[in-house]
């Protein structure tokens, strides 16, 4: 039975971009939660960056490189200046984040945990330890920023802002989504429908 395409349609959302300009700005989590480790991903292996990419983002629209050929992945993940850190419990990765750096700018490109181990105390920790490596990223950052929208976790905003990040621009755009997220595979989506967030 082949599945059918989901519905799909263009939705006007908000967009924020938020920055620290000194490592002083940052407000960092100290004692990290009983049981984690965390460990570079130092081999650009496409097959484990999209496994993450589709495992964490899945439920928040990040498809944008879901059409990448492994090709592409690899030559993106194999470029100086990007890394790639993943968070383990008990040997098994529950989340990671992307680094990606230009001159002395850094960008947080990608952050999150997977759905499991959401609600549970790692969030904050591990968004802290996402700054800390992109100040440590190279000689002279002089600003970390990452930016996001109305599709990301509720959370994700306030989260930001409590360790520091200050908003320095918003946006209004448009974008597609479908009736669901994907998650991590078809059908596994969250059960959050986005008329929630974007009456018809």
């Amino acid at each position: 039975m082949i599945p059918l395409k989901p519905k799909s349609r263009k939705v006007k959302m908000w967009r924020w971009y938020l920055h620290m300009t000194s490592r002083r700005d940052w407000k960092p989590i100290a004692r990290p939660p009983a049981g984690i480790v965390l460990r570079q991903a130092e081999h650009p292996s496409p097959e484990f960056a999209r496994f993450l990419l589709t495992a964490v983002g899945g439920d928040w629209y990040w498809t944008d490189r879901y059409h990448w050929s492994w090709a592409r992945w690899k030559t993106y993940l194999s470029g100086p200046d990007i890394q790639v850190w993943v968070f383990y419990v008990k040997g098994t990765p529950i989340g990671y984040f992307e680094l990606r750096r230009k001159w002395q700018e850094v960008e947080i490109a990608l952050f999150g945990l997977m759905r499991e181990f959401q609600g549970k105390g790692y969030g904050t920790w591990t968004l802290s330890e996402a700054v800390r490596h992109a100040w440590d990223m190279a000689p002279g950052v002089a600003r970390v920023r990452l930016h996001t929208c109305e599709l990301d976790h509720p959370a994700a905003l306030p989260n930001y802002q409590k360790l520091g990040f200050r908003v320095y621009n918003q946006d209004e755009c448009w974008t597609t989504i479908t009736d669901g997220p994907p998650g991590p595979w078809e059908g596994s989506g969250l059960p959050v429908h986005p008329d929630q967030r974007f009456p018809r």
